[in-house]
């Protein structure tokens, strides 16, 4: 359903409707972002849906924390990876330290 397709329009180029085609054209950042999260995760096998869901949370969140603070500092002479996974350390360190000191 889309509220800008209200027609059954096939693209000419290659026989898809419109629609999916506009869909295809804008969405590439959700499979980008999966991509990411998939790379460095914190999930654990696990069957109860609470944590798959909390986990889901944490991941998005630092691919998003991380966009930030990358567009606040230019941490550019690092490589790709290695800015990914060091944020992603800083992250669960900054998290555990008050569970560590309480204990």
């Amino acid at each position: 359903m889309s509220t800008m397709h209200n027609k059954p329009e096939v693209s000419e180029n290659n026989g898809k409707p419109e629609i999916l085609m506009a869909y295809n054209k804008t969405k590439g950042g959700v499979d980008a972002m999966d991509q990411m999260a998939h790379t460095f995760t914190v999930k654990q096998k696990t069957k109860r849906w609470p944590l798959v869901i909390f986990f889901n949370i944490i991941d998005l969140s630092s691919i998003a924390a991380r966009a930030v603070y990358r567009m606040k500092f230019s941490t550019s002479n690092l490589s790709h990876e290695d800015n990914r996974q060091a944020f992603n350390i800083n992250i669960g360190r900054s998290l555990a330290v008050a569970h560590i000191q309480r204990r």
